[in-house]
């Protein structure tokens, strides 16, 4: 019956009632398909309240659903926060799909070793390489490492 509700506001775009079962609402599908109908209708905003669900498949549809609207700034700010590796990584792969290399880098500090990897193979891609040549000659936070410049006796040396 609530799925019945759920799909009646989607087609009436009531944003309002959507997010109120997003939110509110104690099963755990009924609420994702309240997300993916917020997505759906481009509602950014009460789509960002759905981050503060406990359950994290929730917070993976709203995480898709952000990175279906190209919300890249609230992928980084958010998604790549959450406590659970299931939200992060959907997270690292739409700052990736997004070609947004700057936001998905803060990926390469997260604890677990399989996102890291997976977000160095993501920057590696060639489609990144313009980017992040950028990134590093504007940022001085990236500045070169003395670790890597050139000594009098190394290969580097000109």
């Amino acid at each position: 019956m609530r799925l019945l509700a759920v799909n009646l506001l989607h087609e009436l775009k009531s944003t309002d009632g959507l997010h109120h079962i997003a939110l509110r609402d104690p099963e755990l599908p009924i609420r994702i398909r309240a997300v993916e109908a917020l997505g759906s209708l481009r509602a950014t905003e009460p789509l960002l309240l759905a981050f503060e669900d406990r359950h994290v498949e929730v917070r993976k549809a709203t995480t898709e659903q952000l990175g279906r609207l190209g919300a890249a700034k609230s992928l980084h700010d958010l998604a790549l926060q959450d406590q659970a590796i299931a939200v992060r990584s959907v997270a690292v792969e739409w700052l990736g799909k997004l070609h947004k290399p700057q936001l998905l880098a803060a990926a390469l500090e997260d604890s677990a070793v399989e996102l890291r990897l997976r977000t160095v193979a993501l920057l590696d891609a060639e489609s990144f390489a313009p980017p992040l040549a950028r990134a590093a000659r504007c940022s001085p936070t990236h500045a070169q490492s003395p670790a890597l410049s050139p000594t009098p006796h190394s290969p580097l040396s000109p």
